[in-house]
């Protein structure tokens, strides 16, 4: 349905009155007040028969589902950003260790293997030459501090 402007809509509705106050000599004899008294009562009459119109047009909304408990929220929200920016921080310290152990090793290519921390969680992926290469890059991920798990998605290169 098209929109109408409100002041497009009232001057619309004013000219309407007008021609209905028109073909009714007798309202004339009111004062002024009482005529703009009724013009705005009828103004605002039609402005909400349209409104519950437009409003009744719409396709019923579905209701939304409610939870039966309501989801955890933390009493600190500040507190809980702090402790998720610092497990970034030291997820950041992790990868950035197990890296440059890497590069270190002599017979590791650390710039083929990508490492990701999340929580404490690494997980090594890429293509090396070897077996050999996957195992030593398990052991130097496992033997960095701050690691908790070593998930391997490594593969040899064909």
């Amino acid at each position: 349905m098209k929109s109408i402007p409100h002041a497009q809509l009232k001057t619309h509705l004013n000219a309407h009155l007008n021609a209905q106050l028109a073909n009714q000599p007798h309202l004339h004899r009111f004062d002024n007040a009482v005529a703009r008294a009724l013009r705005a009562a009828a103004v605002a009459s039609a402005a909400g028969a349209l409104l519950l119109t437009l409003g009744c047009s719409r396709e019923a909304e579905q209701p939304t589902p409610t939870a039966t408990t309501p989801p955890y929220s933390s009493p600190t929200p500040a507190a809980d950003a702090g402790t998720r920016a610092a497990t970034v921080v030291e997820d950041s310290v992790v990868t950035s260790k197990i890296k440059t152990s890497f590069l270190t090793e002599d017979n590791l290519n650390g710039m083929d293997i990508s490492v990701e921390t999340v929580q404490g969680a690494v997980t090594l992926s890429g293509m090396v030459d070897s077996q050999a290469q996957i195992d030593n890059a398990l052991r130097v991920a496992r033997a960095t501090e701050g690691a908790q798990t070593v998930q391997n998605l490594m593969t040899v290169k064909p």
